[in-house]
């Protein structure tokens, strides 16, 4: 189905199937999923066309007339994989269930730690395969017998990148407000550390688009990725590990596991494992920066020959193509 031999080939078609906005909302600016297409786009020898999830999200009837369409295209391009950045129902169960007879239809899943149950437990079925983010669903989906695929996110390096500029802020933490990071915040302000938020939700900022996250992040010492999630208080392995060494940037993040796979702790990644921890921590590297930049550099290096989204979507392909090094 796809190829990617050495030699001369056609490119692998790709529908990728995502919300252009971040949530959807055309005023938030370009999101996550954007980055995700751009950065398929820019691989050579993929073909990929994008549909907007927004298109989907309509009043029933022009729901389903936007789903045909899909169908439609799907008929008429033949691509090799439909590949859908997950968000909530505006795809229909019967039209998933005739593009999965068409070509390999991949799901992409943010938050199967905590959405499993309420979300993709009932869509897994009408996907070829489900890609899974992080390692606490492994045993939901094998329980269930769905198939799935194990990965994680990427960095698109053409645009997170080192921009030598002055660093402007001591630390900084770019994201939502939520589960205990309004505590988090506070107790670091509260003894004398200069901490700058951006996102929704904070009472003294507002979210930032895209280019200037990438700005926040070289201009900080130290990025702070608080990595719960918005529910049920989970840690997960989010974009932002992989954005921040992207810029050649210094990130301290919540002590998870998982994230080990993909850079080693206090090497290429500061972790803290409290609030203790953390405050000793912003204490510890704020006054080290030929450490932080030592860090930083590695976790560059280390995101350019692991961890851009080129590597990641070859790898998912290859899984979906029954690869054993990748197929879980």
């Amino acid at each position: 189905m796809i190829r990617l031999e050495d030699g001369p080939s056609p490119k692998t078609k790709v529908i990728f199937v995502a919300l252009d906005y971040s949530y959807g909302e055309e005023k938030r600016g370009h999101g996550f999923e954007w980055q995700m297409y751009l950065a398929m786009q820019e691989m050579e020898d993929v073909e990929v066309i994008r549909y907007p999830l927004e298109l989907m999200q309509t009043p029933p009837e022009k729901k389903r007339v936007a789903n045909l369409h899909l169908l439609h295209l799907v008929e008429a391009w033949k691509p090799d994989f439909v590949f859908v950045a997950l968000f909530t129902d505006q795809l229909l169960p019967e039209v998933l269930d005739e593009i999965k007879k068409k070509t390999c239809l991949l799901g992409f899943c943010f938050d199967s730690a905590w959405r499993f149950e309420s979300y993709e437990k009932a869509v897994a079925p009408h996907f070829t395969y489900m890609v899974i983010t992080n390692a606490i669903s492994i045993s939901r989906y094998k329980e269930s017998s769905l198939s799935f695929i194990k990965a994680t996110y990427g960095c698109r390096t053409s645009f997170f990148k080192p921009l030598n500029l002055p660093k402007i802020y001591d630390i900084s933490f770019i994201g939502g407000n939520h589960g205990n990071r309004t505590e988090v915040i506070r107790a670091l302000r509260a003894k004398g550390l200069k901490v700058q938020v951006f996102g929704i939700g904070w009472p003294d900022t507002v979210e930032v688009p895209y280019e200037e996250v990438v700005r926040v992040f070289n201009q900080s010492k130290i990025n702070l990725n608080l990595a719960n999630a918005s529910t049920g208080g989970y840690q997960q392995v989010k974009g932002r590990h992989f954005e921040i060494p992207g810029c050649k940037a210094f990130q301290l993040s919540s002590n998870i596991p998982e994230l080990y796979e993909y850079f080693y702790p206090n090497r290429e990644i500061g972790v803290f494992n409290s609030d203790v921890d953390l405050y000793e921590k912003c204490i510890y590297y704020l006054t080290r920066e030929k450490e932080r930049e030592e860090i930083a550099e590695r976790a560059y290096k280390k995101t350019l020959a692991e961890h851009t989204w080129e590597i990641r979507f070859r790898e998912i392909f290859k899984a979906a193509e029954g690869k054993p090094d990748w197929l879980l």
